[in-house]
C-alpha cells in the first residue's frame, strides 16, 4: 500500500512511509498532510501551501445534494459498521470536493469566456491593465515597441490576448470535462449500489472500494491525455510539469472472501491519499489558469486609492494638531456651525413656522366663533316673534309644539294677500314685523353655519398637525429604508432579493437544458458526452439544492422541494418523467415562490427583464434566440425584438400576386434567351429564380437539413463556435444582425462558413454535423455562380478576367440562417430591410415552409413581393457591387425577411464577394461612351465596415457613394 511518488518528485524516504502505516487513522491522515509539505527537488512548494491554506483557512462548500443512497444510509441498519460509516464520509468528502473544485474552475471558465467575447479593445485593456503592475510594464513596452517597427500592434495585442485566454480556457474546459465525467460515474456507481450497502455492507465495501480506485485511474488517464495533447503548445510555463499518478489498490479478487479490517483501513487510507493529490493537483493546475484575482483585476484603481488615500493623509497630517497647526480643528467647527445653520434654517424653522401659523390661525378663530348658546338664544327669539305673529293673525291659540316652518308659512301667506296695499300694511306695521322675523331667520341661518364650520375645523385639527410632521416623516422614512436596504443585501442566489430569484431562476433553466443534453446526447449514442453533461447536472443540481434550501425552510417546503430535487438527479430516471417533475412543482406550487419553473423564468426574462437582461441571456450567454425559444414558453415577443411601426412591414405594402418573380430554365446556359431573361430580371428586380440548375433536389434536402441538425445541437456544443471565441477560424456562429451595436434585436440566428479552399484545412475545425454538406455545397454553387457572371458582365460589353475576377467572385461565404417560430410576428423582423453588399448572391430556401422573403418591387416605391420557396430552386439576387460595377444598369434588389408563429425557417445564402483590398467602381467599358461615372471609387474593406457599423437601413450603404447630383 505504499504510496507512489509522482513522476518528478523525489521518492521519499521510507521511515515516515513506515510510521504513516502504523499509526491509527487519524495520525496517518495528518501526517499524510504535513508530509505533502515537505520541499522536494521538482515540487511545487506554492501550490501545497495554497491548498494546505484553500482547505484549512477557507470557508468549505459543505455537502448539500445527498449522495444516491437510501435515506436510511448508513443510519438505520443494523448491519453498519464503523468501516461502513467511514467510506460513506470518504464518499461525502469526495463529493463535496470535486464539487468544489468545479465551482472554482467554472467561476474561472465564466471570467475567461465574457473577456473572449468582448470587443478588441476590451482584451486590449485586458492584457494592459488587468493583469498587474508586472505585466502592465511589459506589454506596454511590447506595445510600443511594436508601434514603432510595425503598423499591427493593436493587431498583435489582440491576437495575444486571445491566444492567452483560449489557452485558460481549453485546459479549464478539459478539466471541467474530466471532473464532470469522474462525478457522473461514481455518481451512477453509487445509485447502482445503494441498497447492497445497505443489505450486505461486508461484501459491497470491497467492491465500491476498487471501483473507487478504478475511477481514480480513469481520471488520472485523463489527466495524462491532457499533459501529453498541451504541453508542447501551451503558451503558459510550467502548466503540465506535473503529471498526476494516484496510488493503487493491490490486485485483489473482488467477489472472493471478506477483506479484513486491516485491508479496509489501507484502502480507505488509499482514498484519502489519492483525494489530497487529485486537491493539490488542481490547485496547481487551476491557480495557473484561474481568473486573476480581484486585487490583481483592479490593480489599477486600488494603486490610484492608495496614491489618493496617502496624499489625502500627508495633506490631512500637516493640517491636524499633531503638526502644531488648528485647521482641522477649526474647520470641523465651521462644518458643524454650517450643518447646525442649515438644519435650523431649512428644517426646524419652516417646520416650526408652520405649526406657529396653524395654531396662531386656531386661537385666532376661537376669539370670534360661535358658541352653541348663542345660536340657541337667536333661535328662542325667532320662535317667539314667529308665534306673536300667528296668533295675531289668525286670532287663535298656537300649540307649543308648532314648528318654526308652519309659521313661516302662515308669515308668507299673509305677506302675498296684503302685498296689494304695501303702504297700508308699511303703516299699520304687517310688513315691517314680517321682515324683521325675515333678518332673525338670516341671522340664525348664518349662526348655525357658523358653528358647523367650526365643529369641522376642530375636527381636523390632528389633520394640520400631521400635515406640517410629513416632511420629516418621509426625510426618516428614506432613510429607514435606506437602512434596511444596506441591512438586507442580497448574497447572490441565496439572498431573498429580485437579483437572488434572477440567479435561482437562470440555474433552473439551466438544468432543464441539461436534462434535455443528456437525453440527446444517448440517443446519438455519444456516451461520453452524456456522461460529461450529467456531471455538470449534478453539479447545477448541487448549487440549486444549496442556494435554495434556507427559502425553502422559510416557506415549510423544504422536504418536498428536496425530494423533487433528488428525483431529477437520479441517472436511470426518464428524462419525461424529469420534466413531468418540473412541470408539477410548478403546477402545486411545491416549490417555493421563486420557483415556478417555466413560468417564472418566462416573467424573469419577458416581465421583469430589461433589454439588458435579455441581451445578457441572448447574446453574452450566447444561447442565441434560439435558445431563448427552447428555453420558454413564450406567448409575448421580449421588448427587445419589437420593431418601431416605421420597420415592420404591413400587409398593405405587400403586392397580393408574386408572378412578377421571373422564374429561368437554365437547363441550356448557352440558350440566348436565358441569358437575355438573366439580364432583363438583373436590370428590373434585381432578383430572379433559377431552376435545373443541375443540383439534384435530394442535395438540397441534405443541406437544409445538415442546418436544421446544427440547430439541434445543444447549445453548449453551438456556443462553442459563438463569434469571437469561437474554435475555427472559418466559421462563427451569431445573432440579430450585429447583437452588440442593434438597439432592436432581428429574430434569427446565422453561422456563417468561409471558403478558403487555397487554404489547407480551412474546414478541420467546422460542426461534424454539417461540414461535409456545407464544403459540397460550395463546390457545387461556385460553377453556377461563374455561368450567370460571365452573362451579367458580357452584357456590359466585358469579359471577366484577371484584372476584375477577385473583384466580381474573390471569396465565398455561406450563411445557415434560423428563424425560430415568433409568439408575435407581426411585432417582429428576421432580417431588416437591406440590401446585400457583395457581388451575387444564391439562397436556397426550405422547402415545405411558409417563405418569409419579400422584395422591393420598384426603387421608388414601398410596395413588396412575395418570393415564394420553389423545390429545387435557387434564388439569385443582385448585389450592391454588381450596381456599382454596371454603373446603375443592374439594380441590387432590397429585401425583408419575416417570421411566423407556426413553425422555424431554416435558408441558406450564398454569397460571392470581392477580396477586401479591391476597389469597386464603374467598369470602364460602360463608361466608353463619356457616361459620367454614378459612384465613387471605394475599397471593398471600407465599404464592408460601414455596413456593419449600422443596424440594416434599406440601400443607405450604397447611397453613402453616390456621385451627388445622381441619386438612386
Amino acid at each position: 500500500m505504499d504510496s507512489q511518488p509522482p513522476a518528478n518528485e523525489s521518492p521519499p524516504s521510507t521511515t515516515p512511509s513506515n510510521i504513516g502505516d502504523v499509526v491509527p487513522l487519524y495520525s496517518s491522515y495528518l501526517w499524510n498532510r504535513v508530509a505533502s509539505l515537505i520541499p522536494t527537488s521538482n515540487s511545487i512548494i506554492l501550490g501545497k501551501f495554497s491548498n494546505l491554506f484553500r482547505q484549512t483557512f477557507t470557508k468549505s462548500r459543505r455537502v448539500s445534494f445527498p449522495l444516491p443512497l437510501p435515506s436510511e444510509f448508513p443510519c438505520s441498519s443494523p448491519n453498519i459498521s464503523s468501516d461502513t460509516s467511514r467510506i460513506y464520509a470518504v464518499l461525502e468528502e469526495i463529493m463535496a470536493d470535486v464539487l468544489s473544485n468545479l465551482h472554482d474552475i467554472q467561476k474561472s471558465l465564466d471570467f475567461w469566456q465574457s473577456r473572449a467575447e468582448g470587443s478588441n479593445a476590451r482584451k486590449a485593456y485586458f492584457m494592459i491593465f488587468e493583469r498587474g503592475p508586472v505585466a502592465f510594464v511589459n506589454e506596454s513596452k511590447n506595445f510600443v515597441r511594436k508601434s514603432l517597427s510595425e503598423d499591427s500592434a493593436m493587431q498583435h495585442l489582440c491576437q495575444s490576448s486571445s491566444s492567452h485566454m483560449s489557452d485558460r480556457m481549453r485546459v479549464l474546459m478539459e478539466l471541467r470535462s474530466s471532473l464532470a465525467s469522474f462525478l457522473a460515474q461514481l455518481y451512477v456507481e453509487l445509485d447502482k449500489r445503494g441498497e447492497d450497502l445497505l443489505k450486505n455492507p461486508e461484501k459491497s465495501l470491497p467492491s465500491l472500494l476498487a471501483v473507487i480506485n478504478r475511477l481514480f485511474s480513469n481520471l488520472e488517464g485523463s489527466f495524462s491525455h491532457l499533459h501529453a495533447v498541451r504541453e508542447s503548445d501551451s503558451s503558459i510555463d510550467g502548466s503540465y510539469s506535473m503529471p498526476l499518478v494516484f496510488d493503487r489498490l493491490p490486485e485483489i479478487n473482488e467477489e472472493g472472501s471478506q477483506w479484513t479490517d486491516c485491508e479496509l483501513t489501507d484502502a480507505i487510507n488509499l482514498v484519502h491519499k489519492n483525494l489530497e493529490k487529485l486537491n493539490s493537483y488542481l490547485s496547481v493546475m487551476v491557480g495557473k489558469h484561474r481568473k486573476p484575482r480581484r486585487m490583481t483585476l483592479y490593480w489599477v484603481r486600488y494603486t490610484c486609492g492608495a496614491v489618493g488615500l496617502s496624499v489625502f493623509s500627508i495633506w490631512l497630517l500637516r493640517h491636524s494638531s499633531l503638526m502644531g497647526s488648528s485647521d482641522i480643528d477649526n474647520w470641523i467647527h465651521d462644518a458643524k456651525e454650517a450643518t447646525m445653520s442649515f438644519f435650523s434654517d431649512h428644517v426646524e424653522q419652516p417646520l416650526l413656522a408652520i405649526r406657529d401659523e396653524l395654531f396662531d390661525t386656531f386661537r385666532k378663530r376661537h376669539k370670534g366663533v360661535m358658541e352653541t348658546e348663542e345660536v340657541q338664544l337667536t333661535q328662542d327669539s325667532l320662535h317667539r316673534m314667529l308665534r306673536n305673529f300667528c296668533e295675531q293673525d289668525t286670532r287663535e291659540k298656537i300649540p307649543d309644539n308648532a314648528s318654526d316652518q308652519e309659521m313661516l308659512e302662515v308669515v308668507m301667506n299673509r305677506y302675498e294677500k296684503e302685498l296689494v296695499h304695501p303702504i297700508h300694511n308699511l303703516l299699520n306695521g304687517e310688513l315691517a314685523r314680517g321682515l324683521l322675523i325675515q333678518v332673525q331667520k338670516l341671522k340664525l341661518d348664518i349662526e348655525t353655519a357658523m358653528l358647523e364650520l367650526d365643529q369641522i375645523l376642530r375636527a381636523n385639527e390632528i389633520n394640520f398637525a400631521i400635515l406640517a410632521a410629513l416632511p420629516a416623516f418621509f426625510l426618516s422614512l428614506g432613510m429607514l429604508t435606506l437602512l434596511r436596504t444596506w441591512l438586507k443585501q442580497d448574497s447572490r442566489a441565496q439572498g431573498r432579493g429580485r437579483i437572488a430569484r434572477i440567479h435561482r431562476r437562470l440555474l433552473v433553466v439551466e438544468i432543464e437544458k441539461r436534462i434535455m443534453q443528456y437525453q440527446s446526447y444517448i440517443e446519438q449514442g455519444r456516451d461520453k458526452d452524456a456522461e460529461n453533461v450529467f456531471g455538470l447536472l449534478i453539479y447545477s443540481l448541487e448549487r440549486l439544492y444549496r442556494v435554495v434550501e434556507n427559502p425553502a425552510r422559510t416557506s415549510g417546503e423544504w422536504d418536498l422541494v428536496k425530494q423533487d430535487l433528488i428525483e431529477l438527479g437520479k441517472p436511470q430516471q426518464q428524462t419525461s418523467y424529469k420534466l413531468t417533475v418540473t412541470q408539477r412543482l410548478v403546477k402545486h406550487q411545491r416549490m417555493p415562490p421563486f420557483f415556478s419553473l417555466l413560468e417564472m423564468v418566462k416573467q424573469t426574462i419577458l416581465a421583469m427583464t430589461s433589454t439588458t437582461d435579455v441581451r445578457e441571456f441572448v447574446v453574452n450567454q450566447r444561447n442565441g434566440v434560439k435558445g431563448l425559444v427552447d428555453s420558454l414558453k413564450l406567448t409575448t415577443l421580449p421588448s427587445p425584438y419589437i420593431q418601431p411601426p416605421q420597420k415592420r412591414l404591413t400587409s398593405d405594402k405587400i403586392l397580393s400576386s408574386s408572378s412578377q418573380i421571373p422564374v429561368i430554365d437554365v437547363s441550356n446556359w448557352n440558350d440566348p434567351q436565358v441569358a437575355s431573361e438573366i439580364c432583363d430580371a438583373a436590370a428590373k428586380l434585381g432578383l430572379f429564380q433559377i431552376v435545373n440548375h443541375g443540383i439534384a433536389p435530394v442535395e438540397l434536402k441534405a443541406l437544409v437539413a445538415a442546418a436544421r441538425g446544427f440547430y439541434q445541437l445543444p447549445v453548449e456544443e453551438r456556443s462553442r463556435y459563438w463569434k469571437g471565441s469561437s474554435v475555427s477560424e472559418t466559421a462563427w456562429l451569431t445573432t440579430s444582425f450585429s447583437p452588440y451595436k442593434d438597439s432592436v434585436l432581428e429574430w434569427r440566428d446565422y453561422i456563417k462558413f468561409e471558403f478558403l479552399p487555397q487554404r489547407h484545412g480551412f474546414d478541420d475545425t467546422w460542426p461534424p454535423v454539417c461540414k461535409a454538406q456545407v464544403t459540397d455545397h460550395f463546390k457545387r454553387m461556385k460553377p453556377i455562380a461563374n455561368k450567370i457572371l460571365n452573362i451579367l458582365i458580357n452584357n456590359l460589353n466585358s469579359t471577366i478576367n484577371e484584372s476584375n475576377q477577385q473583384t466580381l467572385m474573390g471569396t465565398m461565404r455561406m450563411n445557415f440562417n434560423y428563424y425560430p417560430e415568433c409568439p408575435e410576428p407581426s411585432l417582429a423582423i428576421g432580417t431588416g430591410r437591406h440590401s446585400d453588399i457583395n457581388t451575387l448572391t444564391l439562397l436556397l430556401q426550405e422547402d415545405g415552409v411558409l417563405s418569409s422573403l419579400y422584395a422591393r418591387a420598384t426603387e421608388d416605391g414601398d410596395k413588396w413581393i412575395h418570393v415564394p420557396p420553389i423545390p429545387g430552386a435557387i434564388v439569385v439576387n443582385i448585389g450592391d457591387v454588381l450596381q456599382i460595377m454596371s454603373n446603375d444598369r443592374y439594380r441590387s434588389v432590397e429585401h425583408y425577411v419575416l417570421v411566423n408563429k407556426s413553425c422555424s425557417r431554416v435558408s441558406v445564402p450564398v454569397f460571392c464577394e470581392p477580396i477586401r483590398d479591391s476597389v469597386i467602381q464603374p467598369l470602364p467599358e460602360v463608361l466608353e461612351n463619356n457616361e459620367m461615372a454614378r459612384y465613387r471609387k471605394v475599397v471593398y474593406s471600407d465599404y464592408l465596415k460601414t455596413f456593419f457599423e449600422r443596424p440594416h437601413d434599406g440601400k443607405a450603404n450604397i447611397e453613402s457613394v453616390k456621385l451627388q447630383g445622381c441619386g438612386l
